[in-house]
């Protein structure tokens, strides 16, 4: 079985970041990944624009969610009702 490459052309363009691990056959160690990233500045700016887009999604779907919560459970509450009151 071949180990896992993880080649990445860096600043320099000679660097290459190789890991090879016989436990776990094409898994990357986390040292090569933590290198792979610090190797391309850019990488940080796409993960936090991704990380904005995804909070700025969550937190505006938040009140959406409860809202469907709080009907979902009163709906819960007047069909309770009108059971009892139907006996």
């Amino acid at each position: 079985m071949s180990p896992f490459t993880f080649a990445t052309i860096l600043a320099d363009k000679s660097i290459a970041v190789t890991s090879e691990s016989e436990d776990k056959p094409g898994s990357p160690h986390k040292d090569d990944i933590l290198r792979w990233v610090e190797a391309h500045p850019a990488l940080a700016a796409w993960v936090q624009a991704v990380g904005s887009v995804f909070a700025v999604t969550a937190t505006a779907s938040l009140p959406f969610i409860h809202g469907y919560l709080t009907e979902k459970r009163e709906n819960k509450v007047r069909l309770a009702a009108l059971v009892a009151l139907a006996q």
